[in-house]
């Protein structure tokens, strides 16, 4: 209520009970009934695999990352501007199907995909086609040099 904005007041409260939070224990019965698992070993060795492989991957990642930018930094090839234009239309044609496979129809499309749309998405994606050009020119003359070829199942 308006009238009651910024008047003092006093509140008189009764306690009636103080719960205390009880956690259960951490014991074999306890885990076989909130996983698959039997024992509190078999629990604590999965859930050690999982954050272990977790942190591979993001380690694999962050190398993965490392690499790229500084190959990335060593390439100081000028890369033709249709190269760069044709790098984005690609990025910008996956975009659009990533929209359809998460369901939007042509019609909701449409607008999104207007040629000021593309020169801002341009503008704000040319820097990342730059960098994957360099990364993948790089890799292509780490690859002669060392006369890496794919395999049949690369």
């Amino acid at each position: 209520r308006m009238e009651l904005r910024g008047v003092k007041a006093v509140f008189e409260v009764e306690l009636k009970e103080v719960k205390e939070r009880v956690v259960p224990a951490l014991d074999d019965k306890f885990v076989a009934a909130v996983s698959s698992f039997y024992t509190v070993d078999e629990f604590v060795a999965d859930i050690r695999e999982k954050l272990t492989a977790e942190a591979r991957d993001i380690t694999a990642r962050n190398v993965a990352r490392a690499i790229e930018a500084k190959i990335a930094e060593l390439v100081t090839v000028d890369l033709p501007k249709t190269l760069l234009e044709q790098q984005v239309q690609v990025k910008f044609a996956n975009v659009v199907a990533e929209l359809k496979d998460r369901g939007l129809n042509e019609e909701q499309i449409k607008p999104l995909i207007t040629p000021e749309r593309f020169e801002v998405f341009k503008m704000e994606n040319m820097e990342a086609a730059t960098r994957q050009l360099k990364v993948s020119f790089g890799i292509m003359e780490i690859a002669l040099r060392e006369g890496l070829e794919p395999t049949e199942q690369e």
